[in-house]
């Protein structure tokens, strides 16, 4: 998605990307800035608000709050880009994309980037994306161009621990509970 950010902002269009947690927002910054180092990449995110930058990368957290969203109207988006967009039919990433204006026939173009397409709520991604786009490139060229992360697992065990009892939200542990 940092090419697509990249034609956005040769084109003029400021551009917003949306993530839910701190290791994408820095690795996007990262990369966004590596393919594109002329544009001003900002952050959106806790107390940080720079709103105002030609790629601004935030925490759907930050960017659903009322304050953020009242900055980030003052602007006309002409692409808002969801990492991970399975988890973009939540309630933060539709109001941001609402308020955005995404929906609107005139409003800024929502591309969704995800490698997991599957949601285990049962939730219609419908309700977000238009067109679900095959990629034309497969996961393990990604992580040979150094696009993705390799995967690696590591398996611990511990044998009087017992999961059964912690609750699970969206489909994963929950992490209060977990430590």
């Amino acid at each position: 998605f940092s090419m697509v950010a990249k034609m956005a902002h040769d084109a003029g269009l400021p551009v917003m990307v949306l993530a839910h947690r701190k290791e994408l927002i820095d690795q996007a910054i990262g990369k966004l800035r590596d393919v594109n180092p002329e544009a001003r990449v900002g952050r959106l995110q806790g107390t940080v608000k720079q709103y105002r930058a030609d790629i601004v990368v935030g925490s759907v957290q930050t960017a659903s709050t009322p304050t953020s969203l009242a900055l980030l109207k003052t602007r006309r988006w002409g692409l808002v880009i969801i990492d991970e967009v399975h988890h973009g039919v939540a309630d933060t990433y539709m109001r941001v994309a609402r308020e955005l204006r995404c929906f609107d026939d005139d409003g800024p173009l929502l591309l969704g980037v995800t490698a997991t397409l599957d949601r285990n709520d049962g939730l219609a991604m419908g309700e977000l994306i238009e067109e679900i786009i095959e990629p034309t490139v497969g996961l393990i060229d990604l992580i040979r161009q150094g696009y993705l992360v390799p995967p690696r697992g590591i398996r611990v065990r511990i044998d009087d621990l017992d999961l059964r009892k912690v609750r699970r939200v969206a489909g994963a542990l929950n992490a209060g509970q977990l430590g």
